[in-house]
């Protein structure tokens, strides 16, 4: 195990808590295994703190091309349980990958894996363009509502001085009041 990383690399438990364990290193292998498999780099133009939040909150995953052969699909998807307790131990790795071997995936044509592999590429950037405009959408969002916490905050804080403004109003009202009635007094008895 390993306390270094990048954050497209590292699990959920990692990014949020610090804890690093064989599992935090199995999630980090599914990671590579995607990477060694499709070609491509995991989220692939992505803000690094969006990364983050994404896979801390487990919002953010990287997806797995339909037409990829099933059984790496599923040990990609196990390597990358939520709960790093049902993920796989690398001795489960090490009897899936022979399982692989054996199921004849390894004799594919380089042309035909390289095919696959640009079709894997083209579906990828699309899922991650999409996740992409997603983003952007929720920053926008984000802004809005922090805009419009600052507005309430104006707003509070407008009414706050209105209400003290208002009291002081009274208050010299009452003050200019007594006064008129105190001078009046003074003229009646004077």
């Amino acid at each position: 195990m390993s306390a270094a990383g990048t954050y497209a690399w590292m699990p959920p438990e990692t990014i949020k808590c610090g804890k690093y364990s064989k599992a935090s290193d199995v999630w980090s292998y599914g990671v590579l295994s995607w990477e060694l498999l499709t070609g491509e780099i995991p989220y692939k133009g992505f803000d690094y703190l969006a990364i983050a939040y994404g896979v801390a909150v487990n919002t953010l995953h990287l997806p797995i091309p339909e037409t990829c052969p099933e059984i790496w699909g599923k040990l990609m998807k196990s390597c990358w349980d939520k709960d790093p307790h049902k993920r796989p131990s690398f001795k489960d790795i090490l009897r899936e990958l022979d399982t692989i071997a054996r199921s004849g995936f390894g004799e594919t044509p380089n042309e035909s894996f390289h095919t696959m592999q640009d079709g894997w590429k083209k579906e990828i950037a699309e899922v991650l363009h999409e996740l992409r405009i997603k983003e952007k959408a929720f920053k926008s969002f984000e802004e809005v509502c922090k805009r419009n916490r600052y507005v309430r905050h104006l707003f509070l804080l407008m009414l706050s001085t209105t209400n003290i403004m208002s009291s002081f109003c009274v208050l010299f009202q009452r003050v200019r009041l007594l006064f008129l009635l105190f001078n009046f007094s003074l003229r009646k008895y004077n």
